[in-house]
């Protein structure tokens, strides 16, 4: 789907099968296109081009990647991806202060996770926080024992007050920057960092 009109919403369903992955393209950069209707439950993909913004307000149900390629995906209210993974590329996710439960969060290609609507909402993955290069200053949650991984020679930003109660975060190439005294988690939590790698891997505390 290519949207190439002016800001404008649509309460349309989208019915998608196990074998499609839907793309839906915002072509122009002032745009923002907001999809009050939901996805139906299956394990298809939800692909976010285009340069413009994206506004997620349906309860959607499908549970395969749901990924921000380019632009910005925008979160419209809370709980609006369903407990799949989600992926951002080259691309922003804005939870825009809502809270939502998904699965594994892949982190790529200097794309950034931020909170343009407030400070009080928490991204949460139930699954590991696969963070290869980017930013991340919107507030993230997990409960999961190895909680992150860092794994490649890029540098990765977190900002956030991040609550999550990880035991373990692997970093084994690469820069992790850490700009929030809770950037690895809620205050007063045990963490330990494992660090491998030897010189290919750095922690910067600012």
């Amino acid at each position: 789907i290519q949207y190439t009109g002016a800001t404008d919403s649509t309460d349309r369903n989208i019915t998608t099968t196990t074998a499609i992955t839907l793309q839906i393209d915002v072509a122009n950069p002032s745009t923002s296109l907001t999809w009050n209707g939901a996805t139906t439950n299956t394990t298809g993909l939800l692909n976010k081009l285009g340069p413009g913004i994206l506004v997620l307000s349906g309860s959607n149900l499908h549970t395969g990647v749901t990924s921000a390629f380019a632009g910005t995906l925008k979160y419209g209210a809370a709980n609006v991806i369903s407990t799949g993974g989600v992926s951002v590329i080259n691309g922003t996710l804005d939870i825009n202060n809502y809270s939502d439960s998904v699965g594994a969060i892949i982190l790529q290609n200097g794309g950034q996770i931020v909170d343009s609507g407030g400070t009080s909402a928490v991204l949460t993955s139930t699954a590991q926080f696969n963070f290869q290069s980017g930013k991340v200053s919107a507030r993230l949650g997990s409960a999961v024992a190895a909680g992150l991984s860092k794994t490649t020679p890029d540098r990765v930003i977190l900002s956030g007050d991040n609550t999550f109660t990880s035991t373990s975060i692997a970093l084994s190439a690469g820069a992790l920057n850490l700009q929030h005294n809770n950037a690895l988690g809620a205050s007063g939590t045990t963490l330990t960092t494992t660090v491998t790698g030897g010189a290919n891997a750095v922690l910067e505390l600012q």
